[in-house]
């Protein structure tokens, strides 16, 4: 039986010309210089299924462009931008000065979205945390009326909207080969180097130390595990492409378990040097990336957000996104 991969890819490929501090609402708000949150730290971002009564996700947030009276927390299983989908949680007051802490419990989901049944909250769930800036002024911003394109651009630090999953750490190499090991199915891939909709393209496989075929041309610690994505290793096969050259890419899991703390290009790290185009002209290039794993009762998850960039592309050399939720 195949795993199950959900992708979801945000890809950044154009210029924002807005300076930060001046993204502007919609409909009546229009016109108006707006607000949005920065992402200062992620403090935690998962909650251990096995103490859902004490652990807590945390992030901390500051913001530009109207000053913020308070925020609103509203949150969703999965995730789904359509606001009228969200239960608020709660609201916090922005402090007068610094940044604010933005906290959620286990219970506090609970309460909002199974009437208080903790039971409800399962692991591997994965939760959508929607913040809803008030302004002083008495306007309100959020995802549901920020361009995605200034969510997506890395430019502009937005923490809009974040995620918590309920995670078990995956922290020794028998678990890495067990949940992060095999054919997983692509459902969604904005690069669309993968089809979700044709069966001869819509998989994808995961290695782990034991099973990465000799013929990669390299090995893999006990805590790394590797696939094969976009970019391809040449530009002669762009996004859309149905590209048979995509290239490994090998992601390091941090000491928790939880984290990915590293990801490169594989075998010659062909993206870590020179590129050269069709047209003979070059330009220097690299990767990087982060995310998180996870595996509860049998089930593993991953979320691997890479990014390609080259000297010069918005913003400090920033160029093209890739983020992907995997699921067994």
């Amino acid at each position: 039986m195949k795993k199950i991969l959900v992708a979801l890819i945000i890809l950044g490929t154009g210029l924002i010309s807005c300076k930060k501090g001046d993204i502007r609402g919609i409909d009546s708000d229009l016109g108006t210089i707006g607000s949005y949150l920065t992402m200062f730290q992620k403090v935690k971002t998962s909650i251990d299924p096995d103490h859902k009564t004490t652990d807590v996700a945390s992030i901390i947030v500051g913001y530009h462009g109207t000053t913020v009276a308070s925020i609103k927390l509203y949150v969703v299983k999965d995730q789904n931008t359509d606001s009228t989908s969200w239960t608020l949680i709660k609201t916090i007051p922005y402090p007068a000065t610094g940044n604010a802490t933005l906290t959620i419990t286990a219970q506090e989901i609970a309460d909002a979205l199974y009437a208080g049944d903790l039971d409800q909250i399962l692991p591997g769930d994965i939760y959508t945390i929607y913040n809803m800036i008030v302004t002083t002024d008495g306007r309100h911003f959020s995802t549901a009326n920020t361009a995605s394109t200034f969510e997506s651009e890395p430019a502009y630090n937005m923490a809009m909207h974040w995620g918590i999953v309920l995670a078990c750490p995956v922290d020794t190499p028998d678990k890495i080969c067990q949940y992060l090991s095999g054919d997983f199915k692509v459902l969604e891939d904005e690069w669309s180097d993968y089809n979700p909709t044709n069966p001869a393209n819509n998989t994808v496989t995961l290695y782990c130390k034991t099973t990465l075929p000799i013929d990669a041309g390299f090995t893999l610690d006990d805590n790394q595990f590797a696939m094969m994505m976009y970019p391809s290793a040449t530009p002669d096969y762009p996004p859309g492409s149905t590209s048979i050259n995509r290239q490994y890419m090998i992601a390091t899991i941090a000491s928790d378990g939880l984290a990915i703390s590293y990801v490169t290009s594989a075998p010659d790290k062909r993206f870590m040097g020179t590129y050269v185009y069709s047209d003979g002209t070059t330009e220097d290039q690299g990767l990087k990336g982060t995310g998180e794993v996870s595996s509860c009762n049998g089930k593993g998850k991953v979320t691997l957000r890479t990014a390609f960039f080259y000297p010069g592309a918005p913003p400090d050399g920033d160029c093209c996104y890739e983020a992907i939720i995997i699921q067994l």
